[in-house]
């Protein structure tokens, strides 16, 4: 039996139209004119496996580089490559090029000016998974011309290397910093995904799952906001694709 995705995914296919709420890429598995040496930063996390599956599927080279403290099984031919982000360690990066660079798990600008550093000028295209959080507590939906989040405080972001729950506050101005840290390095080759919230395999936060758990259950829910709010959610296949 097809889940409800891959009902919608082919019924859209069959008919040739895209919704609003489709994006046509995860419809067209195009083999690629050519094989692109795309590295993943991370790789192993909620989302990661999906982006090297796709890129996998489409016959790319894939190379993830993490610290190596998930077990995740990768598809044969990945490489993978060992280092730490938060003590600075990419060694293992150097020396090495690169078509696309995906960096998935960044909440620091910090990390993006070290990948910089060391990927920046061996590297044609880097691609920065970032957040609707930028746009700090919007009280409309956002769109792209909407104010980000600031950071607003007297202590230096580029000083912070390891994110812990005392950042969280500031998550979404981490993000913006880390945006624009990434424009820095690859002025004119960088690509900004904006996620709202990503759900589908893997996603181990209640933040969606809850929901359709408890409404599930029958009964009086309570919810925020009001019924007419806004909301957006993306299968985390369909992003890495």
């Amino acid at each position: 039996m097809s889940t409800r995705r891959d009902f919608v995914l082919e019924s859209t296919a069959a008919l040739g139209v895209v919704g609003a709420a489709f994006s046509p890429i995860p419809l067209i598995r195009r083999r690629p004119s050519s094989a692109l040496r795309i590295l993943i930063l991370g790789g192993t996390g909620s989302t990661g496996p999906h982006h090297v599956a796709s890129a996998v599927e489409r016959g790319h080279h894939v190379a993830v580089f993490n610290r190596g403290r998930r077990q995740v099984d990768l598809p044969a031919g990945v490489e993978q490559l060992r280092g730490d982000r938060i003590t600075g360690d990419l060694a293992s990066l150097m020396g090495k090029t690169w078509d696309v660079v995906i960096d998935i798990p960044t909440a620091l600008p910090r990390w993006v000016r070290d990948a910089g550093e060391a990927l920046a000028k061996n590297s044609d295209r880097f691609i920065f998974i970032s957040t609707i959080s930028v746009y700090g507590d919007p009280k409309s939906p956002p769109d792209e011309t909407a104010p980000l989040d600031q950071w607003g405080r007297t202590d230096d972001p580029m000083a912070i290397r390891e994110f812990t729950g005392a950042q969280m506050a500031k998550y979404g101005a981490l993000k913006a910093l880390a945006e624009q840290e990434a424009e820095k390095w690859w002025p004119g080759k960088t690509t900004i995904v904006r996620p709202g919230l990503i759900v589908g395999p893997r996603d181990n936060i209640d933040r969606f799952t809850y929901w359709v758990t408890r409404i599930d259950r029958g009964g009086e829910v309570l919810a925020p906001g009001t019924p007419n709010d806004p909301t957006q959610v993306i299968d985390g296949r369909d992003m890495a694709a």
